[in-house]
C-alpha cells in the first residue's frame, strides 16, 4: 500500500496507517451536511445554489453543505475531482473554518499526484493555519472540535520532514 505524499506502508509507523479511516470520517461530515440540504428531494443544483446563496452572506457554515452537496452528486470516491480539492482548499485560505482547513490538509498529504516536497510545504500551510485557529479562532469561527484536533495531530505526526 501506497500513502502518497507520507511513503510505503512499510515506512509508515502503525499510528499512522489509519489516515485514510480518519480522511473519510472528515469526509462523512461534509456527506451527512450535503444529505441533510437534499433530503426533503431538494434538487442538489438547488441546493447547491441555496447553500452559496446563504455563504455569500457570510454564513461560513453554509461552505460546509455546500461542499457536502457537490460530494452527494459525485458520490463516494477514492479519488476527487481537483475542483472540489480545490473549492475546499480555497474555502480553508478564505474562511479557516476548521474542517475545511483539516480536509485541504488531508487532500494535499494523501494526493497521489504532484511534487512530495511541494505537498508536504501546502500540509504544513494547513497545519499552520489550524493551530492559529486552535489559539484563536477567526472572527464568526469557533475553535476547532477536539475530533478534527486528533486528526490534525495525526496527519502532523506523520508527516516526514524535509
Amino acid at each position: 500500500m501506497v500513502m502518497p505524499g507520507l511513503g510505503q506502508a512499510q515506512d509508515i509507523p502503525p499510528a499512522c496507517q489509519d489516515l485514510m479511516r480518519r480522511f473519510n470520517l472528515i469526509l462523512d461530515r461534509y456527506h451527512q451536511a450535503g444529505a441533510k440540504e437534499i433530503a426533503n428531494g431538494e434538487e442538489p443544483g438547488a441546493a447547491i445554489e441555496k447553500a452559496r446563496a446563504r455563504a455569500l452572506k457570510g454564513d461560513t457554515q453554509a461552505t460546509i453543505a455546500l461542499v457536502g452537496v457537490t460530494l452527494a452528486i459525485y458520490g463516494r470516491r477514492d479519488m476527487f475531482p481537483v475542483s472540489i480539492v480545490r473549492q475546499v482548499c480555497n474555502l480553508a485560505a478564505r474562511n479557516a473554518l476548521p474542517l475545511h482547513v483539516t480536509a485541504c490538509a488531508y487532500f494535499n498529504a494523501l494526493n497521489p499526484i504532484g511534487e512530495k516536497d511541494d505537498k508536504r510545504k501546502a500540509v504544513e500551510v494547513e497545519i499552520e493555519r489550524f493551530d492559529k485557529a486552535r489559539k484563536a479562532p477567526p472572527t464568526g469561527t469557533f475553535a476547532p472540535p477536539d475530533e478534527l484536533g486528533a486528526h490534525m495531530d495525526a496527519l502532523k505526526a506523520c508527516l516526514p520532514r524535509a
